[in-house]
């Protein structure tokens, strides 16, 4: 199930928010069971609950990864919000991106929606 709906996008009319604005998305896994959820150390702290595009590059992230992306640019929000930079240079997965204001503030928006989507589906018992 995609968060964002890339293929969705028309990307003549998002090239003002950057040129990769259309690409990010996040893709979560059909076979998640609970343990995925509920372990989120041990063993199975490394089980992939989805992937992570951005700029057509595939991130296969953990639920760990996803949390720790949201609590490391998620403080910078309301920094980068005030001042207002041309670009914003994150690392995700050992990979360096320069991006926009606006597609950083996508990806922590996309980041935000897949955690909610798959601890969501837990609450619902959706998850085997």
């Amino acid at each position: 199930m995609s968060v964002n709906s890339r293929f969705a996008i028309d990307q003549n009319k998002t090239k003002y928010f950057g040129s990769i604005f259309h690409t990010i998305d996040f893709e979560v896994s059909r076979s998640i069971t609970k343990d995925h959820y509920l372990y989120s150390g041990g063993k199975t702290k490394n089980r992939n609950v989805g992937v992570l595009f951005i700029d057509n590059d595939e991130h296969k992230m953990s639920i760990n990864d996803l949390k720790t992306i949201k609590n490391e640019y998620g403080c910078l929000e309301s920094t980068i919000w005030r001042q207002r930079p041309k670009n914003v240079d994150i690392r995700i997965k050992s990979k360096d991106y320069t991006v926009s204001r606006h597609e950083f503030f996508r990806i922590i928006e996309t980041v935000d929606a897949a955690i909610e989507n798959i601890s969501k589906s837990y609450q619902m018992g959706t998850l085997y």
